[in-house]
């Protein structure tokens, strides 16, 4: 018998308690009308585990880091959740314009970007933190628990280290940048830890350490075989940095063996990828809502996704494109 994911008289396990079990290709599905459902799928079949309580503003973006849900609002606004007591335990005005994207960089910091401005939020000392820059607004933020890397416009980084941003400007556009999840060192380093790429306008990745304040100069330049197709997006864990293109081919470049794969996704025209923190998967995201979770190969996700957010403990936070159509 199917069942409305988003039924909210249903009772199911509590979410706290959900969490901590082991359970294939799970997901939490973040719905601005009804809150969060997690499912998860076995023999292609999708089915609710449990849900939670909390009902969100509309929301302009989230992230989720060890059980508290952070999501920005249309008023510049961020509120947090914590998901195991299904309540809300904090709210800032962090800006006078929309909140464009939150990241978590570690429990106790939280970076954000709305459309005129940029900065990070200390969570035990309850403080929101502008971040003054030349730079002009950013239009992307990336972070690992090292580092964030604000995207300024086409030439522009702002590197967020250490409580502090310092700018680096390049000579070519910028198409995506990638930090480093579970930051090893590499044998083609020479010892050295880099610990974020950027993918050019021009296909090339060049990979960078920063430290001291400096980011040096690249210590890797990789280029696209695949020499007829535009690279859209990278991701970047352990000795393994991946890329995707408008034509659904993802390429694996692995610097511990040196050596180089490719597979391909059921979708193209890939717009976003990112690697699940607790194992060897991969979230593959196209500019459709098309939506996927791959080990070997890409499975489909069944309904579209507007974004998601990888958690850190196994699970996905999937905002679905239309969450009325959202029927299992």
């Amino acid at each position: 018998m199917k069942r409305e994911l988003f039924d909210l008289k249903s009772k199911y396990l509590p979410l706290s308690a959900a969490c901590n079990r082991a359970l294939p290709e799970r997901y939490i599905a973040f719905s601005p009308s009804n809150g969060l459902v997690m499912f998860a799928i076995k023999d292609d079949i999708p089915y609710v585990i449990a849900q939670s309580q909390i009902i969100p503003q509309i929301p302009t973006c989230y992230d989720f880091y060890d059980g508290i849900l952070a999501f920005g609002t249309p008023t510049g606004k961020i509120i947090f959740a914590d998901v195991s007591e299904g309540k809300y335990t904090q709210n800032y005005l962090a800006s006078s314009t929309s909140i464009e994207k939150i990241k978590f960089l570690t429990k106790d910091v939280l970076l954000w970007y709305s459309k005129t401005e940029c900065g990070s939020i200390n969570l035990p000392k309850r403080q929101v933190i502008p971040i003054h820059t030349r730079l002009g607004p950013a239009t992307d933020l990336i972070c690992s628990e090292e580092l964030g890397v604000f995207v300024h416009g086409k030439y522009d980084l702002g590197i967020f280290y250490d409580v502090k941003q310092k700018p680096m400007t390049l000579q070519t556009s910028i198409t995506a940048v990638a930090v480093q999840v579970s930051r090893i060192p590499a044998t083609c380093f020479q010892g050295d830890t880099p610990n974020f790429a950027v993918l050019l306008s021009t296909g090339e990745i060049q990979v960078y350490t920063y430290k001291n304040g400096i980011a040096q100069m690249p210590v890797l330049r990789l280029r696209n075989s695949r020499e007829n197709s535009r690279t859209t997006c990278l991701a970047w864990k352990g000795d393994c940095i991946i890329t995707a293109d408008t034509d659904g081919v993802i390429m694996f470049y692995d610097f511990a063996f040196g050596t180089s794969k490719q597979t391909y996704s059921p979708f193209i025209d890939i717009d976003r990828i990112e690697f699940e923190r607790s194992s060897s998967g991969l979230y593959v995201h196209a500019r459709d809502g098309k939506f996927g979770f791959s080990l070997e190969k890409v499975e489909s996700c069944p309904f579209s996704v507007s974004s998601f957010a990888v958690t850190g403990n196994g699970l996905v936070l999937v905002s679905p494109l239309n969450d009325e159509a959202v029927k299992f």
